[in-house]
């Protein structure tokens, strides 16, 4: 039995999604045909052109992806914001667009309480403000988590995770600011700003010797580091062979296997591989080897594309849509055109966006060091908070059929009890696949009882 991911499928049987860049036709008799007529490419007519072009076409591509969805709105819309290239960019486009009608652009981030030393977005938003059509606004988690009221969730989206604290949030503001359509920067990382890290390793492993000289010497002054910082930071992981990279990851974690680190009940996990329904291999460890760099970025874009419509927003926050410009399709048919050459440049990644939109970013946002903010800042935190009565749930639900099936719930229990230290990745990592699994626990025997 293939373990292929099918698109749009979805946890239910013979219910899937109807994946993007597709169409379904209906025969008289019953029968449906899926047929695909776009799937992520590089357009013919950008290929093989010269650095102008690809400037010229990089911003007018972009600029023409948003106003084109502002364009026959009623209401004035909201941005999921972070302050970064992505969503920097659409914010910098929109604004006066929104402004010129009158309107504002609610660009709503989500951030710690002022004071918090801990890196989140505030710092990257707040020189937008003052823009024309920006009113910045900020969501600051408090007591609330996801993993509130989580059957009333399940009641709602039928999903088996819930939608995050922040996207419910951020879209009930939306909606409060009189939204209809809110917008966000996801996919700019892996179209037209890729960001990996190593990619100034890749120029190495690539062969281009000078090349790489002169780009690590420039990444030397951009960021100011050490050389021993830049070759332990930007170029060997890109050396390590993938293959060399599974065993180290296996040791790390004791030399479990992935799936007893989840939760997933032995008999279960056992079935799974025996059938072929499930790969242990292809099982995600903190570390999954496969594509990097480009064949990355359009393995994501084709995820994107296979996985059809359908946001955080839509079950959770009533009348609001979501709309994505960086995966509009003449956006993700430039980016797979763009030359290598592009992507990372004098030192700096995201290159494009620094250079092109240098007259609508704030210098703060051109001269900005390596890394992103995280959508929510005190993840771990936010777990840990509700660690407790995620755990008091799970005495409740220990006993159903459906949960003991494909849950070991003592493992479990033992996972959420350890805690889990901010420093440590591999601490985050358990913890996180805990709170999933018992997520997952409670929708099993919420769907048991559902269906009795």
């Amino acid at each position: 039995m293939s373990t292929e991911r099918i698109e749009g499928e979805l946890i239910y049987a013979d219910i899937n999604v109807l994946p993007g860049g597709t169409t379904l036709s209906l025969a008289s008799g019953g029968s449906a045909t899926v047929d695909r007529y776009w799937k992520p490419h590089a357009d013919p007519a950008h290929l093989g052109r010269d650095d102008a072009y690809y400037l010229a076409a990089y911003r007018a591509t972009i600029e023409e992806a948003v106003a084109c969805r502002l364009r026959r709105l009623t209401d004035a819309p909201s941005l999921l914001f972070s302050g970064g290239f992505d969503s920097g960019i659409i914010a910098a486009i929109a604004g006066p667009i929104v402004a010129a009608r009158g309107w504002t652009l609610a660009c709503i981030a989500s951030v710690l309480r002022e004071g918090d030393p801990r890196r989140n977005a505030r710092l990257a938003v707040e020189p937008f403000r003052g823009r024309p059509g920006l009113d910045l606004q900020f969501y600051v988690r408090g007591e609330e988590t996801s993993y509130d009221d989580l059957e009333a969730s399940f009641d709602r989206t039928f999903r088996h995770q819930p939608p995050s604290i922040v996207r419910r949030r951020i879209g009930e503001m939306a909606r409060a600011a009189g939204s209809r359509l809110i917008l966000d920067g996801h996919g700019g990382d892996y179209t037209v700003n890729p960001y990996e890290p190593a990619m100034l390793g890749a120029i190495l492993r690539g062969g281009d010797i000078r090349r790489f000289i002169h780009e690590f010497r420039a990444r030397m002054r951009f960021t100011g580091w050490s050389p021993i910082r830049v070759i332990g930071r930007d170029v060997v992981s890109a050396l390590v062979p993938q293959w060399a990279r599974r065993p180290w990851r296996r040791a790390v974690n004791g030399f479990q296997p992935a799936w007893q680190r989840r939760g997933v009940q032995r008999d279960f996990a056992l079935r799974a591989f025996a059938s072929g329904v499930v790969s242990p291999r292809s099982l995600r460890d903190g570390f999954r080897p496969g594509p990097r760099w480009r064949a990355r970025w359009l393995e994501a874009c084709n995820r994107a594309s296979a996985d059809g419509a359908g946001s955080n927003y839509i079950a959770m926050t009533p009348d609001l849509d979501l709309t994505r410009p960086f995966h509009d399709k003449r956006i993700v048919e430039l980016g797979c055109a763009l030359p290598d050459h592009l992507l990372f440049r004098d030192g700096r990644e995201r290159w494009l966006a620094r250079t092109v939109f240098a007259d609508r970013l704030p210098a703060a946002l051109v001269r900005r060091m390596p890394g992103n903010d995280r959508e929510q800042p005190d993840l771990l935190a936010m777990s840990i908070q509700a660690a407790p009565a995620m755990l008091s749930a799970l005495d409740h639900v220990r006993d159903d059929d459906a949960v003991a099936r494909y849950i070991d719930v003592d493992g479990l229990a033992a996972m959420m009890r350890d805690g889990a230290s901010e420093e440590r990745l591999s601490e985050r990592i358990r913890l996180t696949f805990a709170m999933r699994a018992l997520t997952t626990a409670r929708f099993l025997a919420w769907l048991d009882r559902s269906n009795r």
